[in-house]
């Protein structure tokens, strides 16, 4: 059998190397970089890639996806490699499909639209001083306290968390469950956002401590609306 784009995969094609030629300078290298400028114009260029539908092709319509065909994602993949830029950010690439595939029709219409969209960052709070690529290891616990939970344990790595407006954290909701089955997820709102979000039934806030590390804290529920 034999595999070959199509005439519309080859202009697409086209169309992202257009693109990124004429977003990205000359002198992009497509290295990670810790400034808050650069940061910005990632962000930026993510968000021109959404008005396109670019960034969350493979979902469903229904959800601020194309349906695209693999072969159009494959297409994005190469192009997006080729000019070293990483368009899928934390909620694109972890959250939403989690949510997507998992989550409560509230969680879908509250977070989903504004990801596809690229209104929404993310921070993701995974590694703890003793659990990095390891996450049997996690030892930060979420105790249910009426419809909260409450968070007790610190997580570091957190760089951008200061520009992002929802961060998501894996913590151990039993601590008589094997290493492996015990983490859930819970997201909630950054640590310079004035509400707070809950998300499977779980809302935390964060502040910020030395070492890029921040240490989890319980909050009420709140009722903010989902970004617009």
């Amino acid at each position: 059998m034999h595999f070959a784009f199509s005439d519309e995969d080859q202009t697409f094609r086209r169309e992202v190397r257009d693109f990124y030629e004429q977003e990205l300078p000359a002198d992009w290298y497509g290295g990670y970089d810790e400034r808050d400028a650069m940061h910005e114009f990632i962000r930026s260029v993510r968000k021109k890639m959404a008005d396109r539908q670019w960034l969350t092709m493979a979902w469903p319509k229904e959800y601020g996806g194309q349906d695209a065909p693999i072969t159009r994602q494959l297409i994005f993949a190469e192009e997006s490699a080729y000019y070293r830029f990483n368009a899928r950010d934390q909620g694109v690439g972890f959250l939403g499909p989690a949510i997507w595939m998992h989550g409560t029709e509230e969680q879908k219409e509250r977070f989903l639209g504004p990801i596809s969209r690229a209104d929404v960052a993310f921070h993701q709070g995974f590694s703890e001083p003793d659990a990095g690529s390891d996450l049997a290891g996690l030892r930060t616990q979420a105790r249910r306290d009426g419809d909260d939970f409450v968070i007790n344990g610190q997580k570091i790595w957190g760089g951008h968390l200061h520009l992002a407006d929802y961060s998501f954290l894996l913590a151990r909701t039993d601590p008589d469950a094997p290493k492996h089955k015990g983490p859930a997820s819970a997201t909630r709102s950054s640590a310079t956002s004035p509400a707070a979000s809950r998300t499977s039934s779980t809302t935390t806030t964060a502040a910020s401590t030395p070492g890029n590390a921040s240490s989890a804290r319980k909050t009420r529920a709140g009722t903010s609306p989902p970004p617009s």
